[in-house]
């Protein structure tokens, strides 16, 4: 099977213990080589989605990852809290060629509400239309889907581990091995990763995803978010009435 021509890059991680960046716990950066190493691998390449259980901005080296892949002519959006957004790295986030930021919205943060603002007048400052913002990256569960990450997007952890998308965690979540190491065409069709999409595909789903609250939606990286009127108080999130087709095991 033909790599999907979407990545998923967990920049900033937590080896698999949390869902979210806890208080107290130093995260683990994706070494900047491995991620261009492995982006290499890819001949069909569109897209580069920045996320994972750490904020992407706590990398040191977040908005070089995303120059690189901007400069190859391909998408990158990010999902963040825009932590430690100084005006400073607000710019360097308008000038790096990140095209969207998807922004778990919180009325009551005040930090975050500020860096909102610095985005945005730092893309004033530059006369500038991106990175677009959206608020809100819940995805739908639409009825009559089912999840096809594990088809159309590779995900990958801080130390380049295939995952079968970036809602697992835990010290026994899937892991395919190394596509840094071992190379990405290797690890997207070993025979472990096959046998978990025909699971996924069936009735009989894997345990990992069983109880997941995402397991009857399709891939969406924000994209069902509502875009923030920069002018106007943020709106709610928009739900998208799009149903995709039902993936079969490959």
């Amino acid at each position: 099977m033909e790599l999907p021509d979407i990545v998923h890059i967990e920049a900033a991680g937590y080896g698999g213990l949390v869902a979210r960046s806890p208080r107290g716990l130093p995260p683990v950066f994706m070494a900047f080589e491995a991620y261009r190493r492995v982006l290499e691998q890819f001949p069909n390449l569109r897209r580069v989605h920045i996320g994972g259980a750490g904020d992407p901005l706590l990398h040191p080296r977040f908005f070089d990852m995303v120059r690189h892949a901007a400069e190859r002519g391909l998408d990158v959006s990010a999902d963040s809290l825009l932590t430690g957004l100084s005006a400073e790295r607000a710019e360097a986030c308008v000038e790096s060629g990140l095209r969207r930021i998807n922004v778990p919205f919180d009325a009551q943060n005040a930090v975050l509400q500020r860096n909102l603002k610095r985005l945005h007048e730092a893309k004033r400052r530059l006369s500038a239309t991106y990175p677009k913002v959206f608020l809100g990256t819940a995805a739908v569960a639409l009825a009559g889907s089912r999840c096809d990450r594990p088809w159309r997007a590779v995900y990958l952890s801080a130390s380049c581990e295939a995952l079968p998308c970036d809602r697992v965690k835990g010290l026994r979540r899937p892991s395919f091995g190394s596509m840094h190491k071992e190379g990405a065409l290797k690890v997207w069709n070993r025979e472990e990763f096959r046998a978990f999409r025909e699971r996924l595909a069936s009735d009989a789903v894997p345990e990992v995803c069983a109880g997941c609250e995402l397991r009857h939606s399709p891939l969406d990286f924000g994209q069902n978010a509502a875009a923030w009127s920069e002018s106007t108080t943020p709106p709610p999130s928009a739900q998208s009435s799009t149903t995709p087709p039902r993936p079969t095991a490959a």
